[in-house]
């Protein structure tokens, strides 16, 4: 989880760019502002602290929609890698026999799952378990 953060917060800097950064802002608060959420955040608050309250709620606004982005992005990976992950599990892991507790029902005691193997077989023993629940 670790990494993942690093990556969104990675991809957040990145995409507050020189394009979406306001003109106003001079270089180095610029290049703090890089840093990370709250390095721009603090830069915005001293900007407006210091009377330029127009250019410090772009900057948090920049901030904040870089942020947001990096966030969506980072989320729509780590979907992607759960569905991935999912998926090869409904492909390669071995389905499981049927439990001795589900054939249990029907009153029969049973050392191990019942073994029905034709399809005609089967069907009755469904109505007959379905019988007996009624």
């Amino acid at each position: 989880m670790a990494a993942f953060y690093a990556w969104v917060a990675a991809t957040a800097s990145a995409t507050i760019s020189y394009a979406t950064m306001p003109a106003a802002v001079p270089g180095p608060v610029a290049v703090a502002a890089h840093q990370s959420i709250g390095a721009a955040y603090l830069a915005a608050g001293t900007i407006a602290t210091l009377g330029h309250q127009a250019v410090g709620q772009a900057l948090h606004l920049a901030a904040t929609n870089a942020f947001l982005r990096g966030l969506t992005i980072g989320c729509l990976v780590a979907g992607g890698a759960a569905a991935a992950g999912a998926l090869l599990a409904v492909v390669f892991l071995p389905a499981r026999p049927p439990s001795a507790a589900a054939h249990v029902a029907d009153g029969a005691e049973t050392t191990g799952p019942a073994v029905v193997e034709e399809p005609a077989e089967r069907a009755e023993h469904l109505r007959t378990v379905r019988d007996k629940s009624s």
